[in-house]
């Protein structure tokens, strides 16, 4: 039995590699993060098959950049203070870092907005998608997960661009 999804259900699906610090051992990992309604979902690559954490945000979870981390530039943390929880990461570029950032808002502040018009405030959309399982999102969205990998790949491109023009 297959499930057929709104478009309006993926409005709210984000997923892309991230790094994420470990909590001991301040060692980085390189994921598969899904975040779906909620819920962050980490993974050790696009297949979902080895779920190896999940983050329940929440209305007082907060998000925030952090100074640089020797060459990792573009941190940031997610911290619940009721569960004293928190996640620290770092996306490859600016353009994936703000994305992350406006998707959590998005989350922790609910009824999801539409995502084109985030930042005027408009259009609210009038539900809060049930969370996907793991197999539906990898079905439903597997174009997604290829575009977000190509998409990354050239932000890389513009960014070493940049770097060697500032040269």
């Amino acid at each position: 039995m297959s499930t057929t999804l709104n478009t309006s259900d993926f409005a709210n699906v984000k997923c892309g590699y991230l790094e994420r610090r470990s909590k001991w051992f301040k060692i980085w990992t390189v994921r598969w993060f899904v975040l779906n309604g909620r819920v962050l979902s980490g993974y050790s690559d696009k297949t979902l098959a080895s779920l190896r954490g999940q983050f329940h945000l929440t209305p007082s979870t907060t998000v925030e950049t952090l100074p640089h981390e020797g060459a990792r530039q573009c941190v940031f943390i997610i911290k619940n203070a009721e569960i004293r929880r928190s996640w620290i990461f770092c996306a490859d570029c600016p353009t994936s870092l703000e994305s992350w950032m406006i998707h959590i808002i998005q989350a922790i502040k609910g009824p999801f907005k539409d995502s084109e018009n985030f930042e005027t405030g408009e259009k609210w959309v009038d539900h809060v998608p049930k969370p996907l399982k793991a197999k539906e999102i990898h079905s439903n969205v597997k174009e997604e997960f290829n575009q977000s990998s190509s998409s990354i790949e050239s932000h890389r491109c513009d960014e070493r661009q940049l770097q060697n023009k500032e040269s």
